[in-house]
């Protein structure tokens, strides 16, 4: 049965309330901080790229610096599940939210080669972007639903050529770039 224009829009003012009713990261990452006991809290970062829900329902990832990153379950929300790694990483998945939320625990001596501190200079520096560049995140926004991850997709709007992981780590560069774009864009 064909659906009238009517229903068509009903069913998109639906999924729009449904998007609305679901906790932004930043809400449950503040959520699950608040629950983690002092010592975890400190170190705990908010490491979860942007352009969220450009690809459906985006997960929230945290990461966590300390020496021992194994054995943390009687310290997290209950209903925590860890998952081994490596010999320098642990992910505990925390459950009771609307997105999938992953706290990736490294110890201080790998978070450099597990990539988990660029997880969140990335995330910090996509932020930025998508408050200061509304138009060039919606471009961005566009090839990451299109398959490219936020990098990629950033990388690709901004015209940087090499490795995206590598270039942007390189916040001044980057936003640099952002601006200059946009002001090309508005003359």
């Amino acid at each position: 049965m064909k659906k009238t224009a009517e229903q068509i829009a009903i069913d998109v003012i639906h999924k729009e309330h449904q998007k609305i009713a679901i906790q932004s990261q930043e809400e449950i990452y503040q959520n699950v901080s608040e629950r983690l006991p002092p010592g975890l809290r400190r170190s705990a970062r908010f490491a979860s790229g942007g352009l969220a829900d450009a690809r459906g329902i985006s997960d929230v990832d945290i990461a966590l610096f300390r020496n021992k990153h194994q054995g943390l379950l009687a310290k997290l929300p209950e209903g925590a599940k860890e998952i081994p790694r490596t010999e320098r990483h642990t992910i505990y998945e925390i459950p009771g939210y609307d997105r999938p939320v992953n706290l990736y625990v490294t110890a201080v001596r790998g978070a450099v080669r597990e990539g988990h501190i660029q997880g969140v200079v990335h995330g910090n520096i996509g932020r930025e972007l998508e408050q200061k560049y509304p138009e060039l995140t919606m471009l961005a926004r566009k090839y990451k639903a299109s398959g490219l991850n936020t990098e990629e997709a950033w990388a690709k709007v901004l015209k940087i050529t090499g490795d995206p992981q590598i270039a942007m780590l390189q916040r001044r560069k980057v936003l640099s770039l952002a601006r200059k774009l946009q002001e090309e864009m508005k003359s």
